[in-house]
């Protein structure tokens, strides 16, 4: 039976796709000469037919304490951060990714934006211009200054070079297996990793199952296991551990080591009552709960994120709800201003049309607020001719916007909002919404605007003097 078993693994290795690049290791890495392939993946359900493989006792290993986030909403779970650190040496690896949410963060609402970046303690640059409307984003890490995201990919990619780069078989030692193993190897087995990661990784083990081996049962509540502060604060005996995902891994160790000394144990027996098991073992248990991790991003809004440390109890989460800024909703808000102008218009009591003069200019307040346009502005120009303001009168304009030529199709009939471009000066512009129009003599799109002459001069605009924008638009959000 064991024999046709290993028959049936042999050509399922064999069918596997060939690596299409390899990721060459540092030179100073010198233990082995092998790569990480960037190919291999398994589909999930061939490890319910794997042998044991942990059978033998391992001799030399190294004990890697490893800690992370992830970022989960109904659609897609993804892997935010990593940190890894070899128990007994400083050597470590941290990491954190882009949030795939944040590609569509534009269409948040502002509020909403700056609650994400401040949970996920990120920031962007607004001067990276490599890429049409991504931002670089930097996660602001308390001790090691501010470190680039990289991609979800690029994380565990890392995470395997370091783990190579060790020159021994690794063991990994968690808070808790199941809050971040199974998106783990979900993710793993997605980018065809598995077979990179398994060569180097020989077992796994976590802090709970250790705890509960030493009767450290008055810990629990029912079934719902500590977090690792509760752990760590009873083996130390105080009540004022600080641990974030920042240095989660060096308090893991750091308790591990103290269990170690006081119940005077070794590695070997350590990994006895902690749970052991091999990468193929814990996948054959949990195949449904590894199976059903959404690895494959989908443009979605989602209506919350939520944010799960591998060092917190598990099942506890922050969730951080997202409200998205749709074009309906500005049509609405536009909708709502026109009427509410217009009932002013038949208001003869003076306090009444004071009150709905209030409501309007708040009105029109909201529709302003950034969070329902673009960051991103395109310059207006004066069209072909002349045009005379006489003095403290307004009137209405038609500028050109050639940048948005090669979209007029897309955007005729779209509102975008016009603002005084800041270099202008001769007049003021309203800053009001407006829509994207063909024009009949030009084949740039144009916009209508309001130009208000403030001095009791006549005013003439003339397109032959005046070659510089004197206004802006930036396009409803998605």
């Amino acid at each position: 039976m064991i024999e046709r078993i290993r028959k049936q693994r042999a050509r399922l290795v064999a069918s596997l796709p060939s690596a299409d690049r390899e990721l060459q290791m540092a030179e100073e890495v010198g233990f082995n000469k092998s790569v990480i392939k960037a190919k291999g993946g398994i589909p999930i359900t061939s490890f319910q037919q794997e042998p044991e493989e942990t059978g033998t006792e391992l001799k030399q290993f190294k004990t890697v304490l490893l800690t992370g986030s992830l970022l989960t909403d109904s659609s897609f779970s993804q892997i935010f951060q990593i940190s890894a650190t070899v128990l007994g040496q400083s050597n470590s690896y941290y990491q954190c990714s882009f949030p795939e949410v944040l590609k569509k963060s534009n269409s948040l609402n502002i509020a909403s934006r700056k609650e994400l970046m401040e949970t996920l303690q990120l920031k962007s640059s607004k001067f990276d211009v490599s890429k049409e409307g991504l931002l670089n984003v930097y996660y602001k890490h308390p001790k090691n200054s501010s470190a680039k995201t990289v991609t979800e990919k690029d994380l565990l990619l890392g995470l395997l070079i370091f783990l190579q780069g060790l020159g021994e078989s690794v063991v990994l030692f968690l808070h808790n297996k199941d809050t971040l193993l199974p998106t783990l190897l979900a993710k793993i087995n997605h980018y065809e990793l598995f077979d990179n990661f398994r060569t180097i990784v020989h077992c796994c083990c976590d802090l709970s199952g250790l705890a509960l081996t030493l009767r450290m049962d008055n810990l629990w509540s029912g079934k719902d296991h500590p977090n690792l502060r509760a752990i760590a604060e009873n083996v130390d005996g105080c009540n004022d551990k600080e641990i974030s995902q920042e240095n989660a891994s060096s308090v893991l160790g750091t308790t591990l080591s103290k269990l170690m000394q006081k119940n005077e144990l070794t590695i070997q027996r350590v990994l006895e009552m902690s749970n052991k098991v091999s990468l193929v073992q814990y996948m054959t248990a949990k195949v449904n709960v590894i199976k059903a991790v959404k690895v494959e991003f989908k443009a979605r809004k989602p209506d919350l994120v939520e944010l799960i440390h591998s060092h917190q109890a598990f099942g506890t989460s922050t969730q951080v709800q997202l409200i998205w800024t749709t074009l309906e909703e500005i049509k609405k808000m536009l909708k709502s201003s026109d009427k509410k102008s217009a009932s002013n218009a038949n208001v003869q009591d003076t306090g009444d049309a004071d009150n709905q003069l209030k409501n309007t200019a708040a009105a029109k307040a909201k529709l302003l607020s950034a969070e329902n346009w673009e960051t991103k502005t395109y310059k207006c120009f004066l069209a072909p001719g002349s045009t005379t303001i006489n003095g403290d009168e307004s009137k209405s304009l038609e500028l050109r916007v050639p940048a948005l030529q090669l979209r007029l199709t897309e955007l005729r009939g779209k509102y975008a909002l016009v603002e005084k471009h800041p270099d202008f000066s001769l007049c003021h512009i309203e800053s009001e919404p407006s829509t994207i129009q063909k024009s009949d003599l030009s084949m740039f799109p144009i916009i209508s605007v309001t130009a208000r002459n403030t001095t009791a001069k006549i005013l003439t605009l003339d397109s032959k003097d005046i070659s510089e924008p004197i206004a802006t638009v930036r396009l409803t959000v998605d």
